[in-house]
């Protein structure tokens, strides 16, 4: 049995919104195309019947991403399902999700991720204020207000949602608000990624003593929920707490290796990470090549290869089986993870009550 996971980015990099922090823009600024323009119907359904082709029993997982995925166009996705319904047999399982900023969400949309059974994953930094300093249209109008009425929408047709925030100096300086307010609003799924550096710059844009304020801090909040039988998932802890229970991590920069992440730009491009979508890592396209042709190719094997290389200091840490060096993209020219002494000074500060909660869970506590 075959499984496979595809991201897709059917808008390429355009977006309405000018977020300051946006890694992909900085992406798509490296390569010789910038906008590969939307996808069409003949790319979309190349794409399609590769997965088909890859798994003939087994999960196929369609991710959408951007640029902002939306601005093609609901046809666009309508489109999506139904030729997946002409290829679709008793021994597929498929399923979908969808990263966006939430700004072109209405009744339509909402009504088809509910249809379809779309995980939607809305990027809101916490309060207006936050929000809109980071996260303007490109008309540099706040974004804040219509996205909450947005996400109101899909909680209110029960559409799995969760959040995405990044995170930065000024996001830190005002967690205990923005905590608050994402309680306040029920938005307990929750996903914080620090911001990223740009390419080719070690040096990060948020500054080690905040990111371990934040996380330490995070921590203390998420502990008091999920002990006190309160959900709040945060993708980071949950993941710490799978492998503290003896589990391996879902989240991919745990897991100490990299793996093809099977990307696709509008134009039926092929890249092994969404972070590294640039014409050096293009490893073929799905309108020539198959899945298992990429896989297997020397440019794949190379770039899985290369997130094993890590510092020596790593071999020896107490911390390893933790962080694994983490994210490959986060790595600094000598092959540590950028917030390194940041991560050995949160797992110090947590160990002990993740070791506690895992006790817990293994004598039959249940997180609710």
């Amino acid at each position: 049995m075959k499984n496979i996971s595809i991201l897709i980015k059917p808008s390429s990099s355009k977006c309405n919104m000018r977020c300051t922090y946006c890694f992909y823009e900085d992406v798509s600024l490296h390569r010789d195309i910038q906008d590969y323009g939307f996808m069409s119907t003949d790319t979309m359904k190349s794409l399609i019947d590769r997965a088909f082709e890859f798994v003939d029993d087994g999960y196929i997982h369609f991710a959408f991403q951007g640029g902002e995925p939306t601005l093609i166009g609901l046809p666009f996705y309508r489109a999506f399902v139904d030729y997946v319904q002409l290829n679709i047999t008793g021994k597929h399982q498929v399923t979908y999700s969808i990263q966006t900023n939430g700004t072109t969400i209405n009744q339509d949309w909402v009504n088809f991720f509910k249809a379809n059974h779309f995980l939607v994953g809305v990027s809101i930094d916490g309060t207006k204020d936050q929000h809109d300093y980071f996260r303007p249209l490109a008309s540099l109008k706040g974004t804040h207000a219509i996205i909450m009425k947005h996400v109101k929408l899909l909680k209110e047709a029960s559409v799995e949602t969760n959040i995405l925030s990044v995170v930065n100096n000024r996001f830190v300086d005002h967690l205990e608000e923005i905590y608050q307010f994402y309680q306040l609003n029920k938005m307990n799924y929750l996903q914080f990624i620090p911001e990223l550096n740009p390419i080719g710059i070690d040096e990060s844009h948020l500054d080690h003593d905040h990111y371990e304020i934040f996380l330490k801090n995070l921590f203390d909040h998420w502990y008091e929920d999920v002990t006190h039988q309160k959900l709040t998932s945060i993708r980071y802890f949950d993941n710490m707490l799978l492998i503290y229970l003896g589990y391996e991590p879902e989240s991919c920069d745990l897991k100490g290796v990299c793996s093809i992440q099977n990307v696709i730009e509008s134009d039926g491009g092929i890249y092994p990470c969404d972070f590294y979508v640039t014409d050096e890592h293009r490893l073929g396209s799905i309108k020539k090549h198959s899945f298992n042709e990429v896989h297997q190719s020397d440019k794949s094997k190379t770039f899985i290869d290369e997130s094993l290389i890590r510092h020596d200091e790593c071999y020896t840490c107490p911390w390893f089986k933790l962080c694994r060096t983490g994210c490959k993209r986060r790595r600094t020219s000598d092959h540590k993870d950028m917030y390194c002494d940041v991560y050995k000074a949160f797992f110090s500060y947590a160990d002990e009550r993740f070791k506690k909660l895992a006790r817990m869970i293994e004598q039959g506590y249940k997180i609710t």
